[in-house]
């Protein structure tokens, strides 16, 4: 199958499940579940769909056992929206391509943090070391005009 097809596919599969996950869901903890990215196998046969949701492990673990509860509905639900030949098996993973970008954003800060803190500090400068500064400058001979 064309690449571009599978693209389409995949766009069409994450409008309709954010669709119904936001509007036709009877389970509050999956309103706050965002489709991040689907991937369609080749042969069409499985639908891989990335979310993300709330950083806590423990609302996490819900919302995955509650999105694994929900497979068989919004299968369903994909077979009456799309006009698909075959409604692909759904297997759904949280993205955790989210998680590294916040380490990552948490980790720049802290830098920025560090240099923020020691550009704060004046530099310490030898008053022996600008002394000999300003004899040198009286050392040099004055330049002859012609």
């Amino acid at each position: 199958m064309s690449r571009q097809r599978l693209s389409r596919i995949n766009s069409l599969i994450t409008a309709a499940v954010s669709e119904l996950l936001l509007t036709k869901s009877n389970d509050p903890r999956l309103s706050q579940v965002t489709i991040t990215k689907v991937s369609v196998s080749n042969d069409m046969r499985k639908a891989r769909i990335f979310y993300s949701c709330s950083n806590q492990e423990t609302q996490r673990q819900k919302i995955a056992h509650a999105l694994d509860k929900a497979k068989g509905y919004v299968r369903t639900y994909l077979g009456e929206t799309l006009s698909l030949k075959f409604v692909p098996e759904l297997i759904f993973e949280y993205d955790r391509n989210l998680d590294y970008v916040e380490r990552v954003y948490k980790i720049l800060d802290s830098v920025k943090k560090d240099s923020e803190e020691t550009t704060e500090v004046s530099p310490i400068v030898d008053e022996d070391e600008e002394g000999e500064a300003e004899d040198r400058e009286q050392a040099r001979p004055a330049p002859k005009e012609a």
